[in-house]
């Protein structure tokens, strides 16, 4: 909201004796006369009004000027000394802003809008206040120092500075949105890995939930949210390894386990029975010992004549004839054996 200055009231303010009161019309204003009438008077009044300062009265070249021997009218009590504007901001009702020289740190106003606070805020950073002296140096400054003239004038000492600081954390953001995505991406491979699915939409992921939590016995999730574990109501995977028989396959196993026992119990015995009985009839029959032993003997000679024929090739170093199995084709004999006695040919 736009606001716009109707009046100017100045009491005893530096060469302004009385009390004068300028009207603005809540519009722009060009304030023109003759030297010493005034026409600066105002515009340091106005500064007064919204800072609490006077820029005219520091800074180089003004030595050891004091504000409270130049600020107020000599001809006036200090205590006396204000100045005080009437604003319009555009909703049909004015508001008063008023301070006074022996409590300038603090500024009354019968409203405090924001467009009022915001106003000065901008005149304690030198915003509202732009001097003939400060136009005539940005205008025969060099062009190498232009930037730097303007940023004084503008109050952006420093600009430089904050321009690189965000350009770091633009950097820095960065960096972090990367490696969160990053993290994000080994996540959704360790969940498509563990729950053996190929996607992690959300249909997807309960269902493969739902699945691994039927097998353990457990109810299915009612919805997948943020901080929700897949664990709730189920028994720890320690606490399964420490009580195996709580698992209803250990318990199943064990079950049949138990009927096999108790029905095969009876034939087992029945049969062991008839086993120590043929032993005891046959230690109690020489001839038939005789017959197992002649039998054993059998069959042990069986087993090491066809061990030993399957050792006869590899040990006997010869190759088996064409002409008859079993038979070893002997080498042929040398040269010295076919030349016999020397002889001398007539």
């Amino acid at each position: 909201m736009r606001l716009g200055i109707e009046s100017v009231t100045v009491r005893g303010f530096r060469g302004i004796p009385g009390t004068e009161t300028f009207s603005l019309g809540g519009d722009n204003a060009v304030v023109v006369g003759p030297n010493g009438t005034g026409k600066s008077t105002l515009t340091q009044a106005l500064e007064f009004l919204l800072t609490g300062q006077v820029s005219a009265l520091t800074g180089a070249g003004t030595g050891r000027i004091k504000k409270s021997e130049h600020v107020p009218n000599q001809n006036v009590d200090p205590r006396e000394v204000y100045v005080e504007a009437q604003f319009a901001d555009g909703s049909g009702e004015s508001l008063t802003v008023r301070r006074e020289f022996i409590s300038s740190s603090s500024v009354e106003a019968t409203r405090r809008p924001e467009s009022l606070e915001r106003l000065l805020t901008l005149a304690n950073q030198g915003l509202t206040l732009l001097t003939r002296e400060e136009l005539l140096e940005l205008v025969v400054t060099t062009p190498g120092s232009r930037k730097d003239q303007l940023q004084q004038l503008l109050d952006l000492t420093g600009i430089d500075e904050r321009r690189r600081q965000l350009k770091r954390l633009g950097r820095k953001a960065d960096d972090e949105v990367e490696h969160c995505t990053q993290k994000i991406t080994r996540a959704e491979e360790r969940l498509k890995e563990s729950l053996s699915i190929r996607s992690t939409d959300k249909n997807t992921v309960r269902t493969a939930v739902d699945k691994l939590r039927a097998e353990l016995g457990g109810d299915d999730v009612d919805t997948l949210r943020t901080g929700a574990s897949f664990q709730q109501g189920l028994n720890p995977p320690a606490e399964q390894a420490t009580h195996p028989l709580q698992r209803p396959t250990v318990r199943e196993n064990i079950s049949w386990l138990h009927d096999w026992l108790t029905d095969g119990v009876a034939d087992f015995d029945e049969k062991r029975q008839e086993l120590v009985e043929c032993l005891r009839a046959l230690q109690a029959d020489s001839g038939k010992l005789q017959k197992v032993s002649q039998l054993e003997l059998v069959h042990r000679g069986s087993r090491d004549g066809r061990r030993q024929s399957q050792r006869v090739p590899a040990l006997s170093g010869g190759v088996p004839a064409r002409g008859g199995r079993g038979e070893t084709k002997r080498p042929p004999p040398s040269v010295e054996q076919n030349r016999g006695p020397d002889r001398t040919t007539p």
